[in-house]
């Protein structure tokens, strides 16, 4: 039960890290392609 629940924290962890992504996204989408581009 202990692992179920540090699971579902892990999965909201998860989930705002990638909220938080695409709110920064939003805000410097060209500069995230750009980077995307440097990668590649």
């Amino acid at each position: 039960m202990n692992g179920f629940i540090l699971a579902f924290a892990l999965v909201w962890i998860l989930l705002g890290f990638y909220i938080l992504k695409l709110y920064l996204t939003r805000q410097g989408l060209v500069r995230e392609l750009e980077s995307l581009q440097l990668i590649k």
